[in-house]
């Protein structure tokens, strides 16, 4: 391209000339995840719980990716924006609302990625499918631990929720830390919007006290063609240990917390077993109504393999409880 001009004065004329290149290339998607047969869902209710979905998408050139919501069958726009990118891939996030900011209602949509350019050039798009479920929300435990097991009137139980934005069959199952169903509240059972609620108290549905362990309330949800699944679980223990650091080594100092299922009596002492050494014990500091702590530092004699960690307290109500848990130590 060459430029020539005269001065106001009629000097002769100046001329320059450079070479420029226009682009007509239209840029491509080197990649987009989650893959063409995933069909992710998310529930944008507010509960904290797959609020929002997400697809990661990199651009070839540098430029922009416009991102648009459609409904089933691209039959209509629901939001559309644009986001600037580089030469690094970038995550792409719809928390389910509308252009003028209502929640999209429950339904079946596309993603659609389209790459641009710096000139401009627009590329071929992509599409994901996303489901929006928002009915099922709030499945919750009112206790994380509590242990019937003992057969007091302490810790009793635990109150299992969830709730329901319009009318769904719901399944509600307890499975235990293999993933296997020990109680079936509902199978099935068509419900209303609203909230609702089952006391459990530790056991199989034909009344037999299960074995101490960790549990999960686990809810599923279905419309006929839409289907949400949550869950939440708890402990049906004594004890909870929390350690900050589950692979100790010989020497080394370790935080732990314990959480009580039962109001105590006392402060509770916990036994350290150190492979190799005669057991040892520390009396725990109290932080809150369920609460306990102790740094305790690792003995660096003895040998690696397996330490087991025992607290045991006494209960308001006179009862002694206990718990074990065993971590490697190297």
């Amino acid at each position: 391209m060459s430029v020539s001009g005269v001065d106001g004065w009629d000097n002769a004329p100046a001329s320059a000339t450079r070479s420029v290149v226009v682009d007509t290339h239209p840029p491509a998607l080197r990649s987009v995840t989650p893959a063409a047969d995933t069909t992710q869902w998310f529930a944008p209710n507010g509960d904290g719980f797959r609020d929002t979905v997400s697809v990661v998408a990199t651009n070839g050139e540098p430029g922009n990716l416009v991102v648009r919501v459609l409904t089933e069958g691209a039959a209509a726009l629901v939001k559309k924006w644009t986001v600037e990118n580089g030469d690094a891939a970038e995550t792409l996030t719809w928390n389910g609302l509308t252009t003028a900011g209502a929640v999209a209602p429950d339904g079946n949509y596309l993603i659609r990625v389209t790459p641009q350019d710096l000139a401009g050039n627009i590329g071929e798009s992509v599409d994901r499918n996303v489901k929006l479920i928002a009915a099922l929300r709030s499945v919750a435990s009112s206790r994380t631990i509590f242990f019937p097991q003992d057969n007091d009137s302490l810790a009793r139980g635990t109150t299992l929720s969830f709730a329901l934005a319009r009318p769904m069959n719901v399944t509600w199952t307890i499975r235990n830390a293999a993933g296997q169903v020990v109680n079936t509240h509902l199978s099935d059972a068509p419900l209303p919007a609203g909230v609702q609620s089952w006391t459990f108290l530790g056991k199989t549905a034909d009344g037999a006290m299960l074995p101490r362990g960790r549990y999960t309330s686990f809810v599923n949800a279905t419309d006929g063609t839409l289907t949400a699944t949550q869950s939440v679980w708890f402990d049906s223990e004594a004890f909870r240990f929390a350690l900050s650091d589950t692979t100790p080594a010989r020497g080394q100092s370790i935080k732990v917390t314990v959480t009580s299922a039962e109001t105590l009596s006392a402060r509770p002492r916990m036994w350290i077993y150190q492979p190799g050494l005669a057991r040892w014990s520390v009396l725990l500091t109290k932080t809150g109504t369920y609460t306990y702590k102790a740094t305790i530092r690792m003995k660096s004699s003895g040998r690696s393999g397996t330490v087991a960690l025992k607290v045991k307290g006494y209960d308001t109500k006179g009862g002694t409880q206990s718990t074990t848990v065993t971590y490697r130590i190297h």
